[in-house]
């Protein structure tokens, strides 16, 4: 994937400055079957009333790093398979798959050296509830270790629950 997104105001006398933001996206297979490997690198330049937006995916944990301008990202993400249960909790909820995920996360890689910023290890666990077959539900699990010497914090923990049509 590859995208490209330019801003700017070219109708405000009074507001000056423009946004523009490159987005790519790879997807490689991984070391045995169902596995999959992602790397996401953007970058970004941002003048006048667009300085301090982010137009490009942030790494994890990005809150408790004191604040610079980020010119680029490098994701990096391995997902797998753990295990597909197919285990019934009542007539509560099917759980479907359950699966991990491994990340590292650079910024600002022409300022940075070889050791990522952020490192993460997730756990997801697809279900359904009510035993309807839709919407799909996910439940993500994830740790992030901060690398970088000016985080307020080291280790950041993220809970989330989504759901998908």
């Amino acid at each position: 994937n590859l995208r490209f997104i330019y801003r700017h105001l070219p109708f405000e006398k009074k507001l000056d400055g423009s946004s523009w933001s490159l987005r790519t996206s790879l997807y490689f297979p991984g070391f045995a079957l169902n596995h999959g490997f992602q790397l996401r690198y953007s970058m970004q330049e941002n003048t006048g009333r667009f300085t301090g937006s982010n137009d490009i995916p942030l790494i994890d944990g990005i809150t408790y790093i004191t604040y610079k301008r980020i010119k680029n990202t490098l994701l990096l993400d391995y997902r797998l398979p753990l295990m597909y249960p197919d285990f019934s909790i009542g007539q509560l909820a099917y759980v479907k798959r359950v699966y991990g995920g491994l990340s590292a996360n650079y910024l600002n890689i022409h300022e940075s050296s070889s050791l990522p910023q952020s490192i993460g290890a997730s756990l997801y666990f697809d279900f359904n509830l009510f035993k309807y077959n839709l919407p799909n539900f996910t439940i993500e699990t994830k740790v992030n270790y901060l690398t970088a010497k000016n985080s307020t914090r080291n280790i950041n923990p993220v809970y989330s629950f989504k759901y998908t049509y």
